[in-house]
């Protein structure tokens, strides 16, 4: 038979009864379960604090892109508005370049459309202005001598030149 070697302790070697976690040195270096769950809440924390500043970032970045769509928009709404004034401004100014041109050469131009005219009617157009220039002094003439008889009829007009006939004006 084989003969048995008495263990041997040692007296630095703790007794068999003290648990496996526990050293030479008395301290117990596992950690509890109240340990194990306050590291897990931390944890949690930790990742909830992650996430929460990731979804922060994301809105920051969507909201700095729609501020920045909004920005460009703007910019291409004055670069608009600032040429379109300026083209105005520029239609303004040929405006009234050829406004000064016209009246500056105003007087030319009639002379010489009069003198294309004579050209063109050979006397025709001058002795139609004269016959048009004699029917107007006409027509004046009988407008005054029919106001001046519905002025007489009226008794409005008080005057030396009555003419009675029968009640009626003649004229």
């Amino acid at each position: 038979m084989k003969q048995r070697m008495p263990i041997r302790r040692d007296k630095h070697s703790l007794p068999c009864t003290i648990p496996d976690d526990v050293m030479r040195d008395g301290i117990l270096w596992e950690p509890t379960w109240e340990e194990k769950r306050l590291e897990f809440h931390r944890q949690q924390m930790a990742a909830a604090l992650a996430e929460v500043k990731r979804i922060t970032l994301e809105e920051q970045r969507d909201w700095l892109a729609q501020q920045t769509s909004r920005l460009a928009a703007i910019a291409l709404e004055i670069d608009e508005a600032t040429r379109r004034q300026q083209m105005l401004e520029e239609m303004e100014k040929r405006d009234e370049w050829w406004r000064t041109v016209n009246e500056r050469e105003k007087e030319q131009n009639a002379k010489i459309q009069e003198h294309f005219q004579d050209q063109l009617d050979g006397g025709v157009h001058a002795a139609m202005v004269v016959r048009a220039n004699k029917a107007k002094a006409d027509m004046d003439r009988d407008n005054a001598r029919l106001e001046r008889l519905a002025l007489l009829k009226r008794g409005v007009l008080r005057g030396t030149r009555k003419q009675f006939a029968a009640g009626h004006f003649e004229y």
